[in-house]
């Protein structure tokens, strides 16, 4: 028994850090709307409000701190200091519940300084017993992260249980992952969908992506491929990029003799290969090369192909390698420039790799 609870926790907690980096987006976002959208600031405002809240925090003035830290914390002024931001927010969690909970992040994900969930756990949890549901929340998913006993695991299940009864999103989220894995509950793929919905409606929509993947993969008895479609489309709308690549696929794979099906498979994955997303970047670079949704153009295929090969996407090399058949050594190198150039032009652009850490991406 406890070999399969060490098992299932460890594949769990991969998902849960997606949530708490989530969580972390979230109240650094919302704290930046308070700093900047209730009353609107200028710039030299702010710097003036900093010059002020310096002060006021080296005079012993913790809301003033928690003004501080919030303010570093959102990137009001440039860039976020997640090294001051957790100096000012540690201050300012003496009197402030969202210090609290931000100082608590910045700890759980080594922001600003060392990781150190011990102390974040702590902090998550004086933010619970102040009936923060967030706190409850991540106080329960540094509990499940570490070696504890049975009681402890069913205690924490319960909090994120109780924490998903009062509408937190990615507590519900969470709950959904438990009943489609058997996770610490019965295995319920039904009761998933449930909560996955809750989440998305709560503003977790990610969770509507997930909701697709588990009509296609069957795991509700059969695949329902329509349903998933669906779904896909529905998170796409709602701004989860992720959902790209999965939709372009089904409705290119599908749509052979459908020209709609396919026109909407071009524009997704065009889109998406020109926000960074690689695998949609090799789905266009094979439709170029197929010339089923759009006119086959060898030079275009090598292109994107050649772009998502730099990526780590593995099967671009082998239709890259065929799309050459059809280039002369001039075209290739032609073709070649233009991506390294695409490549330097865009890749600073706000984006994350899913096979290659973005920090080692370069053109090759």
């Amino acid at each position: 028994m406890q070999v399969l609870i060490t098992y299932m926790k460890h594949k769990f907690l991969q998902y849960l850090s997606i949530i708490g980096l989530i969580c972390l987006l979230v109240l650094q976002h919302a704290i930046a709307r308070a700093e900047t959208d209730t009353t609107k600031p200028t710039l030299e405002q702010l710097v003036q409000a900093r010059k002020q809240w310096t002060q006021q925090s080296l005079d012993g003035d913790a809301h003033a701190s928690a003004k501080l830290g919030a303010l570093y914390l959102s990137g009001s002024l440039g860039s976020p200091d997640y090294v001051k931001a957790r100096t000012y927010l540690k201050h300012g969690a003496t009197v402030d519940l969202s210090s609290l909970l931000a100082y608590g992040h910045l700890l759980m994900h080594g922001l600003g300084g060392e990781v150190d969930t011990a102390t974040a756990e702590e902090y998550f949890k004086e933010a619970a017993s102040q009936d923060s549901m967030e706190g409850l929340y991540l106080h329960s998913k540094l509990v499940l992260s570490r070696k504890i006993t049975e009681v402890e695991i069913t205690s924490a299940v319960k909090n994120i249980y109780q924490a998903a009864q009062k509408g937190f999103p990615p507590a519900l989220a969470t709950m959904g992952e438990f009943y489609r894995t058997g996770t610490f509950v019965n295995l319920d793929p039904a009761q998933a969908i449930e909560y996955y919905q809750q989440a998305a409606n709560g503003g977790y929509t990610e969770a509507l992506a997930t909701i697709a993947e588990m009509y296609l993969f069957a795991e509700l008895e059969e695949a329902d491929i329509q349903q998933a479609k669906v779904m896909y489309r529905q998170a796409l709308s709602e701004g989860v990029k992720s959902a790209s690549y999965s939709l372009a696929f089904l409705l290119y794979n599908q749509g052979s003799l459908d020209p709609d099906s396919l026109n909407e498979a071009f524009r997704t994955a065009e889109i998406a290969a020109y926000a960074w997303d690689e695998r949609c970047q090799y789905l266009l670079g094979l439709m170029y090369y197929e010339g089923k949704a759009i006119d086959q153009d060898m030079e275009k295929a090598y292109f994107w192909l050649d772009i998502a090969a730099s990526a780590g996407v593995f099967e671009s090399h082998h239709i890259r390698a065929l799309a050459t058949d059809s280039l002369t050594t001039e075209q290739i190198q032609s073709v070649k420039l233009r991506a390294k150039k695409w490549f330097n032009d865009n890749h600073d652009r706000p984006h994350k790799h899913i096979f290659i850490d973005n920090a080692i991406h370069r053109y090759k």
